[in-house]
C-alpha cells in the first residue's frame, strides 16, 4: 500500500510540482498579470466544447471510426485531423483575445497564454474522461489512475505542442520570416498526431508500457523548453502572423 502511494507520488504528482516551479518561475520574472493568464486559461475551457463539436461533425462526414479497429492511414487521416483542429482551435483563442497589433506584446507573453490556453483545454479533457469513466462505473481509484496516465500523457503533449508553436511564433516575428510559425505550427501537429496514434495503436490493450516511454521523452522536453523560457532573454517585443 504504502509503495503504490510512493510511486503515485513520484509519477504524477513530482512531474506536476517540477512544472509548476518553471512556469511560476517564469510568471515572477517577467512579472506577468495572473488575472492576464486565467482569462487566456478560461477561452482554451469554453473553446473546447467548439472544438469537440467540430471533431464529432468530422467523424460524421469521413465515416471514420476510432471506435474500431482501423489501418494506419485512416489512424492518421482521424488524429491528424484531430490534432490539427485543437492545435488551430488554441491558437485562434490567443488572437482572438490580443487581437492583430503588430507590436504590443513580449515574446514571453504570447508563449505564456499559449501554455494557459492549452492547459484549459485540458482541463476540459480530464474532465471528461473522468466522466466518462464514473459513468462507466470505474471506481474513483481507478479514475485517479486514469486521470494521473493523462497529466503524464496528453496533457504534457498539449503542453509541449503550445511551447513548440509559442517559440517558432516569436521566432518568425523577430526574423520577420513566417515560414518559422507555420513550421513550429506543423511539428506541433505531428507531435500531437503520433503521441495519439502511439497511444490508441500500440496502448489500447496495456497502456502503461505505451504511455510511460512516451510520457517521459514529453516531460523531458518540456522541461527543456521552461528551462529555456526562464534562461533566455524573451522580453523582446513581437507581433502575431
Amino acid at each position: 500500500m504504502i509503495l503504490n502511494i510512493l510511486l503515485t507520488l513520484v509519477i504524477f504528482v513530482i512531474p506536476i510540482l517540477i512544472i509548476l516551479f518553471f512556469l511560476i518561475k517564469a510568471i515572477l520574472r517577467y512579472k506577468l498579470s495572473f488575472l492576464k493568464l486565467l482569462s487566456f486559461f478560461a477561452g482554451g475551457i469554453l473553446i473546447t466544447p467548439l472544438v469537440l463539436y467540430v471533431e464529432r461533425c468530422l467523424f460524421k462526414v469521413s465515416g471514420i471510426n476510432l471506435n474500431n479497429a482501423l489501418p494506419i492511414l485512416s489512424l492518421i487521416l482521424g488524429y491528424g485531423g484531430i490534432a490539427i483542429i485543437e492545435e488551430i482551435s488554441k491558437l485562434l483563442v490567443v488572437y482572438c483575445l490580443l487581437g492583430r497589433k503588430k507590436y504590443s506584446y513580449r515574446a514571453i507573453d504570447i508563449i505564456l497564454y499559449l501554455i494557459f490556453t492549452a492547459l484549459g483545454f485540458a482541463l476540459v479533457e480530464n474532465i471528461l474522461f473522468a466522466g466518462q469513466e464514473l459513468i462507466n462505473g470505474s471506481l474513483l481509484s481507478q479514475v485517479f489512475h486514469t486521470m494521473g496516465l493523462r497529466f503524464i500523457g496528453a496533457n504534457l503533449m498539449h503542453l509541449l505542442c503550445a511551447i513548440i508553436v509559442g517559440l517558432f511564433l516569436v521566432q518568425s516575428t523577430k526574423f520577420k520570416n513566417h515560414k518559422l510559425f507555420y513550421l513550429g505550427l506543423s511539428i506541433s501537429i505531428l507531435v500531437h498526431t503520433v503521441f495519439n496514434i502511439i497511444i490508441i495503436k500500440f496502448g489500447a490493450s496495456t497502456v502503461l508500457p505505451a504511455t510511460i516511454p512516451t510520457s517521459l521523452m514529453l516531460f523531458t522536453a518540456v522541461c527543456v523548453f521552461l528551462v529555456i523560457l526562464n534562461k533566455r532573454d524573451l522580453s523582446f517585443e513581437v507581433g502575431l502572423p
